[in-house]
């Protein structure tokens, strides 16, 4: 954990002085000096034991939760400059948010409160907020509505999850997720664009979201029925085909048609491709589960292989379809994993059996989330990068920027060599993990051959110092790595373009 603390902050700190020095905006440069010194307090907090048992191996991952969201946001308002105020505001609040989330662990952490009783809570909510008050203040800092339901929905999931989930998340898992869920909901309109991939893909994204978080109360309450379930499930559907057909795509059909025909014969080909992939994923997970083996964490990677078969050619032919297909099979992970968990027929059982030949050791809980990360960081990069430079989507020969490969890069390749030539060459094992050397610069090597042979940018040293900085955070970090190296990574990356 002092390790992975020592590598975030020697990595971090060039990228956010660079986001300092890179604007004369007072409010910018603001933000980036509170984000510099939430880098700081979160390695303090690491030592203290917070009051709610989200942690893995002793370690909540806070810096993941409390600086890396706002600080890409805080990059897409100087990249992005048709919504440049929307996501500085985005970035300012989310900071603001961290501040008042560290306020609440202190004080929980100094009044030694149990988080089993609601008293404590709605105490240590007090004091916090008379606390921000006066501190806000003083430093002259706006207060408003949504901030403080924002801080408030937050503490009732994490009560929620500590209790319900436990060995889910850790609290920078937790956090991080929280973060680009309220972000995407609260500005789900800065998310679309005049262009009708993005518009479909964040309405859609926006309904699955919607309906997901519907279940919530249901399940809490013990209500939950396979009924509930489909006809809550339709009734959202119908609804987006609604929102889609009057004001988005009048003729679904005809829009469809020339959608899949367009780009040829690139879209074509990959499109079949995938489908090729996809009878292979099946035909793989189906051998296992039949054989009753219990998979190695090397042929576990078989699933980043086929990944990075999807995705590199997608950016290199047909972003506009990677995006749209990204976001659906996220959505469709997302609602699988919620039947399984719920035990909603028909595909309950067959889930159980299939994923848990496939159950890797950071999926301690009821959830297995391990497959969602792995497409979620995959796709986020790209999905930002897209948000930042819209010709991204309208001109075949558009550069797309290091950062969109930044989950190719930590986890396709990164994460893949690691393992396996760790697993099977590995001698020397880093201190306090049973990571090794060999396969650390195993995934060093990897990644760095595949930015030279993209030759995207002029600035390899420091992509380079991305890289390490990456490999390294793998060996040492106890977080579910599929989603917080490819968000890290883009946050180390992107700030080349800011």
């Amino acid at each position: 954990m002092e390790y992975e603390y020592g590598v975030l902050l020697v990595s971090c700190t060039p990228s956010i002085l660079g986001l300092y020095n890179k604007t004369d905006d007072k409010e910018l440069r603001h933000t980036a000096l509170i984000l510099g010194v939430l880098a700081l307090v979160t390695g303090v907090l690491e030592k203290i034991k917070l009051p709610v048992a989200l942690s893995r191996n002793g370690s909540p991952g806070l810096f993941y939760g409390y600086v890396v969201v706002a600080a890409v946001l805080l990059q897409c308002s100087m990249n992005q400059e048709m919504h440049a105020k929307q996501f500085m505001a985005m970035s300012m609040e989310l900071t603001h948010f961290s501040i008042w989330m560290i306020l609440f662990s202190l004080t929980s952490w100094l009044f030694k409160c149990s988080s089993a009783t609601i008293n404590s809570y709605i105490r240590d909510f007090a004091l916090v907020t008379i606390i921000g008050y006066f501190m806000h203040a003083a430093l002259n800092l706006p207060i408003n509505l949504t901030l403080f339901l924002r801080v408030v929905s937050c503490l009732v999931v994490i009560k929620i999850t500590s209790y319900y989930l436990p060995n889910c998340f850790t609290l920078g898992e937790m956090l991080l997720l929280y973060n680009l869920l309220t972000t995407f909901l609260l500005n789900v309109t800065y998310f679309e664009s005049n262009f009708e991939i993005t518009v479909i893909a964040t309405w859609v994204l926006f309904f699955v979201m919607l309906f997901l978080m519907s279940l919530i109360p249901i399940c809490l309450v013990g209500i939950m029925s396979t009924w509930y379930f489909y006809s809550s499930g339709f009734l959202l559907l119908a609804c987006l085909l609604i929102v889609l057909s009057e004001s988005i795509v009048p003729n679904a059909i005809h829009w469809t048609i020339d959608f899949l025909w367009a780009n040829w014969p690139h879209r074509q080909l990959l499109l079949i491709s995938w489908l090729i992939e996809i009878f292979i994923t099946v035909l793989y997970v189906t051998f296992w589960r039949d054989h009753n083996g219990k998979s190695s964490t090397s042929e576990r990677k078989i699933f980043h292989i086929i990944i990075l078969l999807t995705y590199i050619p997608g950016i290199w032919y047909d972003i506009p379809l990677l995006l749209l297909c990204s976001v659906g099979s996220v959505c469709i992970l997302l609602i699988l994993e919620t039947m399984r968990v719920l035990k909603i027929p028909p595909l309950e059982k067959v889930l159980n059996d299939s994923l848990s030949v496939f159950i890797d050791a950071q999926d301690s809980g009821c959830l297995i989330l391990t497959p969602v990360y792995l497409l979620l960081g995959q796709s986020l990069p790209i999905w930002i990068s897209c948000l930042q430079d819209p010709s991204l989507l309208t001109n075949p020969n558009s550069k797309v920027p290091i950062a969109a490969y930044s989950g190719i890069l930590s986890v396709g390749l990164g994460d893949t060599a690691a393992s396996v030539i760790g697993s099977n060459f590995g001698r020397h094992r880093w201190m306090g993990t049973n990571k090794t050397v060999e396969g650390t610069f195993a995934a060093f090597f990897a990644q760095s051959a595949f930015v030279i042979f993209l030759s995207e940018t002029n600035s390899l040293i420091y992509v380079f110092i991305a890289i390490l900085s990456v490999s390294l955070i793998e060996a040492f970090t106890c977080q579910i790595d599929n989603l917080i190296l490819p968000s890290y990574m883009f946050f180390l990356l992107n700030v080349q373009s800011s």
